[in-house]
């Protein structure tokens, strides 16, 4: 997870991030993520470590490995909220190196899932 939290602020300097436990690398606690602007603010991101493991080849090897699920929101009342609309070529970006460079993980998800009927958080 460490390897993660790294390459994603490697990726994105500016942004906070926290996992599960919505502490940051502190250990404090934070809320309300605000990223961007205008009405595609990002108001919560973050990414998940799913209990799946998935097939996967990686080099001339299949693999059995673990999936990582990204999740990005927009909202302006936590009541209801929609997914941040990054540009495909962005998450191609992200997948890419997130598999190549976070040993265990050979799939990258992006959570679309409106609030309702989802959640923005995931339990």
């Amino acid at each position: 997870m460490q390897a993660l939290y790294r390459l994603i602020r490697k990726a994105m300097p500016g942004c906070k991030l926290w996992f599960l436990d919505g502490k940051d690398e502190s250990g404090k606690a934070v809320s309300n993520l605000n990223i961007g602007s205008g009405s595609h603010t990002i108001w919560q991101a973050f990414a998940v470590l799913l209990p799946v493991k998935t097939v996967g080849v990686m080099g001339d090897a299949r693999t059995h490995d673990n999936v990582c699920a990204l999740r990005a929101a927009t909202s302006s009342d936590g009541m209801t909220a929609d997914y941040y609309p990054f540009e495909h070529s962005f998450l191609a970006r992200v997948a890419t190196r997130i598999v190549n460079e976070v040993r265990g993980i050979n799939r990258v998800v992006y959570d679309i899932t409106s609030k309702p009927p989802g959640t923005i958080e995931w339990e």
